[in-house]
C-alpha cells in the first residue's frame, strides 16, 4: 500500500485536507531567529538597491529626452509648446448655430410612449417647417 494511502483517514475531505497541511508544516525547517533577521535585511537592501537602480535609469532616459527635445528647430518647439489663448468658455451666438429643419422620422422604432406623443411632435414640427420657409 503507499504511504498517501495510509495517510488518508475516512470522513471530511476538507478536515484531512488541514490535518494533512497541519502534518506537512511540521516537518517543515523553519529559519531561527537570526537567520529571520539577516534574511529581512537582505530583501529590504535589495529592494532598496532595485529602487535607486531603477530610479537612476529612469533619470538618465528623462535627461536623453530632454536633449534630444532640445536639439529639435525652434519652429517645431514654438508650434507644439502653445498653450490654448484661454481657459475661459467660449460663447456661441445662436446666429452662428444651423439647425435641420428636416428631422428624420423613425416611426419602425418608436415605441408606445413616442406614439401617444406624435400629434404634439408632428405639430412641433410643422410650426419648424413654416418658420424655416418664412
Amino acid at each position: 500500500m503507499s504511504q498517501s494511502k495510509k495517510n488518508q483517514v475516512k470522513g471530511n475531505p476538507l478536515m484531512n485536507y488541514f490535518k494533512s497541511s497541519v502534518q506537512e508544516l511540521r516537518k517543515v525547517t523553519w529559519p531561527t531567529h537570526n537567520q529571520t533577521i539577516k534574511l529581512t535585511f537582505l530583501v529590504l537592501g535589495i529592494s532598496l538597491g532595485a529602487a535607486v537602480l531603477i530610479g537612476l535609469v529612469d533619470y538618465g532616459f528623462s535627461l536623453g529626452h530632454r536633449a534630444l527635445l532640445d536639439l529639435r528647430p525652434s519652429h517645431i518647439q514654438q508650434t507644439t509648446t502653445t498653450k490654448p489663448a484661454s481657459s475661459q468658455p467660449i460663447k456661441i451666438n445662436p446666429s452662428d448655430v444651423k439647425v435641420d429643419a428636416h428631422p428624420v422620422d423613425d416611426k419602425s422604432s418608436a415605441s408606445s410612449s413616442d406614439s401617444q406623443n406624435d400629434d404634439s411632435s408632428s405639430a412641433k414640427n410643422d410650426d419648424v417647417k413654416n418658420n424655416s420657409t418664412k
